[in-house]
């Protein structure tokens, strides 16, 4: 039987293996050039944070119409820290300081920012009612039409004055429910309130009586006020509510 020979691995001549080591030189070369090309390609953190901002505004209903650093944005700061300097910034502004929740909206009727601003402070700040009366009757509103922002807002202005609600007072007028512990008049006044903000057309005779014995003409036309604001208020922040941040 004739012996089987295994046929012998033929070598590559010295000018071959010449070639397939320059070969293989060059690639790792072009290797070496593409992965250091594109860590010059890669932006710079100033570039990258700026194309993070333009993504999440993109999701934005109303994304600022301004630059942070312009002469509005100083005058949009100045209106707001007038009225809401004492609340946490994370309120009104994010953390480019651009407006947002209600003052994202009214920074595209900048004709109305400062007007809207003006009236808000004189809402709040007329006498007549008491601010545990004027908190109750916004909290009211809130609890007809729910707005994160504004019940967020001014559960934390209740629970802060010199004569404040308890957290379980504001949380129980949030949703409609007369707290226990008002006096009378703050009864009167959150109740008369909530019919406001619920009902359609004219008080019932009974429902006036009851709110001009305890309030006087003059309590009653100053809810009437407070009510009527932030009913507007409320609509407007149907247009883009952003809700309230997880702190402050």
């Amino acid at each position: 039987m004739a012996a089987r020979r295994s046929k012998a691995k033929k070598r590559p001549s010295h000018s071959a293996r010449k070639k397939l080591r320059k070969e293989k030189i060059e690639r790792r070369r072009q290797q070496q050039k593409e992965q250091h090309g594109s860590r010059r390609s890669r932006p710079s953190q100033k570039k990258r944070k700026a194309w993070q901002r333009d993504q999440r505004l993109k999701n934005k209903r109303f994304p600022p119409t301004f630059s942070s650093s312009s002469s509005t944005a100083s005058d949009v700061d100045a209106l707001i820290a007038k009225s809401y300097g004492d609340h946490p910034q994370s309120l009104y502004e994010d953390s480019n300081g651009d407006p947002i929740r209600p003052f994202s909206i009214l920074s595209y009727t900048y004709d109305l920012f400062a007007p809207f601003i003006t009236f808000s402070e004189a809402i709040l700040d007329q006498p007549g009612l008491l601010p545990r009366m004027r908190e109750l009757a916004v909290l009211a509103v809130t609890a007809v039409h729910p707005t994160p922002f504004v019940a967020h807002a001014h559960s934390r202005i209740a629970t802060g004055l010199v004569t404040p609600l308890l957290t379980k007072q504001t949380d129980d007028a949030r949703k409609g429910i007369t707290p226990s512990g008002l006096h009378e008049k703050e009864g009167v006044a959150y109740e008369t309130a909530l019919l406001m903000a619920k009902g359609i057309g004219t008080l019932s005779e009974a429902e006036w009586k009851r709110g001009e014995i305890a309030l006087g003409k003059e309590g009653m036309a100053r809810l009437g006020q407070i009510v009527g604001f932030y009913l507007y208020a409320c609509c407007l922040m149907r247009l883009g509510e952003e809700g309230v941040p997880k702190s402050g």
